[in-house]
């Protein structure tokens, strides 16, 4: 790290949630010197942070529709953030997107959560016997560049992470997903504002725009903000840190 340069981190998204997110996270972490100094070693909790923010494409659908799509999609991100600005420490791609598990019948689900569209198959399950639950959360793909700090690296280090994952009903996966023709009809975020007009509900107390529902986000409006859109970035990049205040050498 050169001096005076500080840690330099770059966020691919110009969301101003997903990116004072990151920030928050970063400062936690330095202001307890929690990274890891195998991976920078000449900083404490006094060195300059910087965090950058790009508008960087994830290159995958607008509604990510597996899990392999939102991580790919977070990745390209992080990425280009990478291509952009060579000389930062970290780059950061936050992607959120449905996943679906096959869940067994014993455990007995309500009817109206379950998938009846036991055709679709994007987890490759042929499992007859099971039925199929669609889930949302955001994944975060987390690349250090270990480079910068040793000329003899091989490669880069990534991580990824997850956030807590929400049960979608089918209700909402048929505004989503055509299961007809295997494509996507609309984002989560324009279903949410459908959902709240038809329901004659504001999305926050002072008005039912846009920009009020991506501030939430999916998760504030169905958890009453107990958990927030920037809390599911947030513990997505605290999951994908876990490999970065822990000894590579005794853990990786």
């Amino acid at each position: 790290m050169e001096e005076n340069e500080g840690i330099i981190v770059v966020v691919g998204s110009t969301n101003s949630t997903k990116v004072k997110a990151c920030e928050e996270m970063f400062n936690k972490i330095i202001k307890k010197e929690e990274l890891n100094k195998c991976y920078i070693s000449d900083y404490d909790k006094n060195t300059k942070l910087t965090v950058l923010n790009v508008k960087a494409e994830s290159n995958v659908s607008h509604q990510p529709f597996s899990e392999a799509e939102t991580i790919q999609g977070a990745y390209n991100r992080a990425i280009f953030c990478l291509e952009k600005h060579p000389n930062a420490d970290f780059v950061i791609g936050l992607e959120a997107g449905i996943s679906n598990i096959n869940v067994f019948n014993s455990i007995n689900l309500n009817p109206s959560f379950q998938s009846t569209n036991n055709n679709d198959n994007n987890d490759n399950n042929d499992n007859n016997d099971c039925n199929k639950v669609y889930l949302l959360s955001t994944w975060c793909v987390l690349i250090f560049n270990s480079k910068k700090h040793n000329a003899n690296a091989n490669d880069n280090i990534n991580s990824i992470g997850q956030s807590p994952t929400f049960h979608l009903s089918q209700k909402i996966i048929n505004s989503v997903y055509d299961f007809e023709t295997k494509q996507i009809k609309q984002e989560l975020g324009t279903t949410l504002k459908q959902l709240a007009t038809n329901n004659e509900e504001s999305i926050d107390e002072n008005n039912n725009d846009l920009e009020a529902i991506k501030s939430r986000g999916f998760a504030g409006y169905f958890t009453h903000n107990y958990i927030t859109r920037k809390d599911m970035n947030l513990l997505s990049l605290a999951s994908a840190l876990s490999r970065f205040v822990t000894d590579q050498n005794k853990y990786w």
